[in-house]
């Protein structure tokens, strides 16, 4: 759920619509939420706040369940073709050495909480040619804007990324040299705009475009999971919209509680017809010496179940 994003203001022009800004802070909503910045307002002067982090351990937990073992599965001949058992097995056991090799099962459990956190989740899959292996990487959905066909919400036109990569990390993954991108800071952040439609891959750095080639994979390769999504629309619902107002009516109980418990640990004392309190002090077997006519006692803030007084010296 973190990436080295961008501000709005480094995407193309036209690419941002106003549903995307909103779905972005949504994201970010979400996340701090998630992370336990769960209160609205600045904390006043003096003032202890508790944040019972549910929201966070019950997103765990429904992942846990979701995925309590790595998936399996298993590879069956149909009838006819040249199909075989042991052939069949081969390709299970390639399939579960690639498998292992990306820790999809460790993947799985994070793009559950991608999706339940921000309501959606996304991966991005290519080719590894130096390695000869496919490659599965987590993506921030944040950083994806989406097209898609009017009449069918499923079927992706076209799919823009944009984010930040070190001057180091782009000569890495894109083989940019100074000639192709300018001269690039090994250690500065710059804006990656990667366009990809069924046919086109257009990768622009900095301002410059790097690529503008047919797509190798002939296909789209990024997949999106919306939670729950609502009809007729694209994205998903982050499932922390019900917990919102339960945990933060909460920690705001939870809190009070915690204050008057610490008051009552340290109870208040007060004072009747005396012109000062110097040498007065509350605790374990303390004496005080008071002037005739004065009263003193404690509060006792959870005396009979509620907010009372308990009478500790009466008058002198």
């Amino acid at each position: 759920m973190t990436n080295m994003q961008i501000d709005p203001a480094g995407w193309p022009p036209g690419v941002l619509t106003t549903a995307d800004l909103e779905r972005f802070a949504r994201y970010d909503d979400a996340v701090r939420f998630y992370q336990g910045s769960q209160w609205r307002d600045r904390p006043r002067r003096g003032e202890t706040r508790l944040t019972l982090n549910y929201a966070r351990s019950l997103v765990r937990k429904v992942a846990a369940y979701v995925f309590p073992a790595p998936v399996t599965f298993s590879i069956e001949c149909g009838p006819g073709g040249a199909c075989t058992p042991e052939r069949a097995s081969q390709a299970e056991r390639i399939l579960a050495e690639t498998v292992a090799g990306l820790d999809v099962a460790r993947l799985d459990i994070e793009l559950c909480i991608d999706g339940a956190v921000l309501g959606d989740a996304a991966i991005k899959v290519t080719w590894d040619a130096a390695a000869g292996c496919p490659v599965v990487a987590p993506v921030d959905p944040a950083t994806l804007v989406v097209e898609w066909l009017p009449d069918n919400l499923r079927r992706m036109l076209a799919v823009t990324q944009v984010y930040a990569l070190s001057g180091t990390g782009i000569e890495t993954l894109f083989a940019v040299t100074a000639a192709g991108a300018g001269r690039l800071d090994p250690v500065r952040a710059y804006p990656v705009v990667e366009r990809w439609t069924g046919d086109r891959w257009r990768v622009e750095i900095a301002g410059q475009v790097v690529r503008d080639q047919a797509n190798p994979y002939a296909a789209i390769p990024y997949v999106i999971v919306p939670n729950n999504p609502r009809p007729h629309a694209f994205w998903g619902e982050s499932d922390l919209a019900d917990l919102f107002d339960v945990c933060r009516e909460l920690n705001a109980r939870m809190s009070g509680l915690s204050h008057v418990l610490e008051v009552s640990g340290s109870p208040i004392a007060v004072l009747e017809n005396v012109d000062g309190s110097e040498g007065i002090s509350v605790g374990p077997g303390a004496k005080w010496e008071l002037p005739e006519g004065a009263r003193a006692y404690l509060l006792d803030l959870l005396g009979g179940g509620g907010v009372g007084l308990h009478v500790q010296y009466v008058e002198t």
